[in-house]
């Protein structure tokens, strides 16, 4: 499962981007801390389990705001975008919500965009 290794540079990175204390509560960082300098190699399902929890709460506070944003915003749009231009009849624009540059290109058109302002799809 994880190694101690792992465990360690998830909690440096953690620390780096200054997400340890503001996502992680006391307990949560104290079992990340411990399992990182007790076990080499984490065999219990059980704390894997949790472990998993705690890092999945750290990889999505290790995204920033554009991205949150991106994943939100430009992918509904995306997808509205892609089901009117299939409804004229262009059978390739199913391919476009693989493009992440159109995604982002989507998302910084909506940031521009000012609320009640926007065409709404």
């Amino acid at each position: 499962m994880f190694t101690r290794d792992f465990l360690i540079s998830v909690k440096r990175k953690a620390l780096r981007k200054g997400v340890w204390h503001r996502s992680l509560d006391r307990i949560e960082r104290g079992i990340l801390s411990l399992a990182a300098r007790v076990v080499e190699r984490v065999d219990s399902a059980v704390l894997g389990v949790v472990l998993v929890n705690i890092i999945a709460k750290l990889r999505d506070d290790f995204k920033g705001e554009f991205v949150k944003r991106m994943e939100t915003f430009g992918f509904r749009r995306i997808k509205k975008i892609i089901g009117m231009a299939q409804l004229w009849g262009n059978d390739s624009a199913g391919l476009w919500g693989r493009d992440v540059g159109f995604v982002r290109y989507l998302t910084i058109m909506g940031l521009n965009s000012k609320a009640g302002f926007e065409f709404t799809w």
